[in-house]
């Protein structure tokens, strides 16, 4: 958690995006320094969205590990 803190420290644009978290709040640890947002749920699209096209994140091969699918 000490390097997450560092990040929001240096970075104040920086949030920190946790999905599956659940409904229960109090499982997630405090941060002082870093934005915490939580998706209770999610979806491979959810996933998708929430992670790759936000950050520009493309999937460098068009194969089953590269795309995040399971055999």
């Amino acid at each position: 958690m000490e390097a997450l803190e560092a990040v929001g420290r240096r970075f104040a644009n920086v949030e920190l995006v946790l999905l599956g978290t659940g409904f229960n709040v109090a499982m997630v640890p405090a941060f002082e320094n870093i934005r915490v947002r939580t998706i209770p749920r999610y979806d491979q699209a959810t996933m998708w969205t929430s992670l790759c096209l936000r950050h520009r994140v493309v999937p460098t091969l068009e194969n089953e590990m590269s795309l995040g699918r399971e055999r």
